[in-house]
């Protein structure tokens, strides 16, 4: 039981830790990645 209950907050964690390294490189969320590009693609077919 406890050993489940680490699992899962290591994976948190991990998870969590994950999220903020790619949000510090790469200046936006994970998951607006094709928002930001396909907004490039339009400004730089003006």
């Amino acid at each position: 039981m406890i050993t489940s209950e680490l699992i899962f907050t290591g994976d948190v964690i991990r998870s969590f830790l994950s999220f903020t390294l790619q949000i510090e490189i790469e200046g936006r969320w994970p998951w607006r990645r094709h928002d930001m590009e396909a907004g490039d693609a339009e400004r730089s077919s003006l």
